[in-house]
């Protein structure tokens, strides 16, 4: 692959941005919630003191209503939380809201209109991607394939209509592949029956870095862009019948592993450990020379829609009917299963050794993953479901509250209400 003026520009500079990224990373930063399942992709906080009582009254710091449907997450930025959002007869209707994390005041609201295939699943939206940000600013991926980057007040700074150039990029359920930054880069993986496709975008222009096709088949696994022993930084993809890891600044594929794979979960890294939904779940360590290598494949660690997470020495997979199994992360082997029930889209968070799980239905389930019970359906210490309420979106955990929006309100939860 020929290198262009930007890749040239990103090669030679990386080596600066990477020490930066390896010495401060984003959690260190400002308190945050930057992306899909947080500030490292882990769905795991370190917060403490969050609430198990969540109602319609049980520790509602407060509510806000939304101007449109999204299963897309909340992200948070010092004390302002972002949410996109779509609506309009055809979804072609675009907003991007910024709120006070305090008090829930809406500071901002930004409407865009489509340039893309806006179609969905009824069940879904145009707003399924969750939003991503650097700290400076906010980079919103819709189903139509528009990228939009504001600051964090509001202001546009660029507007990409990818599907200008890929009109066919789009499938009938709708694209929900939530964007990655790194650095200067930001990944989009839009993978579909139509025009099929990964790119890299300069966060400063909206510029295209790099493009590789990709094969015509519909995936809606998110990307996650991390760095090996080398500080080599690197993207990982999953696709329906593969996972890939590229290099971030050229494109170029350095490690493919061919397989069964479950296209909607997006894969989990921890330490020097990936995880994939492939084959079940499929454990690749990062060796300290960059190479790749298989420890363990197991079937029966199969998930449903939502990603596994991650914690101490175990990874949780929901499975479909609402299963929560624990698996040892040595050998993938199965240490314990409690059913919660329902349905899920939404990944379930984890903080303060216990897992928040919002399911399709409004019902929302902490489970406690340590501890002795006299049976493990006896981990699930509280459940309640709301009135009229589908929740499909990832929950933030930021400020010691728990953030989550359903297809009409942005709630917030924290012990300290006021």
């Amino acid at each position: 692959m020929k290198m262009t003026t930007l890749q040239k520009k990103y090669a030679a500079g990386f080596g600066l941005i990477l020490f930066t990224f390896a010495t401060t990373p984003l959690s260190a930063q400002q308190p945050g919630w930057r992306g899909f399942r947080g500030n490292e992709a882990t769905g795991v906080s370190e917060q403490k003191g969050l609430p198990v009582e969540i109602s319609d009254t049980d520790n509602l710091a407060w509510k806000v209503e939304l101007p449109g449907r999204g299963p897309s997450g909340p992200i948070v930025v010092g004390d302002r939380i972002f949410v996109t959002c779509s609506g309009g007869a055809g979804e072609d209707q675009l907003y991007v809201v910024c709120f006070d994390v305090n008090q829930g005041h809406k500071l901002w609201q930004r409407k865009f209109r489509a340039t893309g295939r806006c179609f969905c699943h009824p069940l879904s939206a145009n707003a399924a991607p969750t939003p991503c940000t650097d700290g400076e600013s906010v980079f919103a991926f819709f189903s139509s394939n528009d990228l939009v980057c504001l600051d964090l007040d509001g202001n546009l700074k660029w507007f990409r209509g990818l599907a200008v150039d890929h009109p066919k990029a789009g499938h009938d359920t709708g694209m929900s592949s939530s964007p990655a930054v790194y650095g200067d880069t930001i990944v989009c993986q839009v993978e579909n029956q139509g025009d099929s496709f990964v790119t890299a975008i300069d966060k400063n222009t909206g510029a295209t870095i790099w493009e590789i096709e990709r094969a015509r088949d519909a995936s809606w696994s998110s990307p996650i862009i991390f760095a090996d022993a080398n500080q080599r930084a690197l993207c990982l993809l999953n696709s329906a019948d593969r996972a890939t890891i590229v290099e971030l600044v050229t494109g170029k594929t350095v490690w493919e592993k061919m397989g069964r794979s479950n296209p909607i979960p997006s894969p989990s890294i921890a330490g020097n450990e990936i995880y994939l939904p492939l084959d079940g779940t499929t454990a690749i360590q990062l060796n300290d020379d960059g190479s790749f290598s298989e420890r363990w494949t197991s079937s029966r660690a199969t998930a449903g829609s939502a990603s596994n997470v991650v914690y101490n020495e175990s990874f949780y997979s929901l499975a479909r009917g609402g299963v929560l199994n624990c698996f040892n992360v040595a050998d993938g082997e199965r240490t314990w299963q409690s059913r919660v029930g329902g349905q899920f889209w939404s990944t379930p968070i984890i903080a303060d050794d216990r897992m928040y799980l919002f399911a399709q239905d409004g019902k929302v389930s902490v489970v406690a993953l340590s501890g002795s019970f006299a049976n493990d359906d006896e981990r699930v210490l509280y459940t309640h479901t709301f009135t009229d309420e589908v929740f499909l979106a990832s929950p933030a955990v930021s400020h010691g509250a728990i953030f989550i929006r359903s297809d009409k309100y942005l709630y917030k939860f924290a012990k300290d209400p006021a």
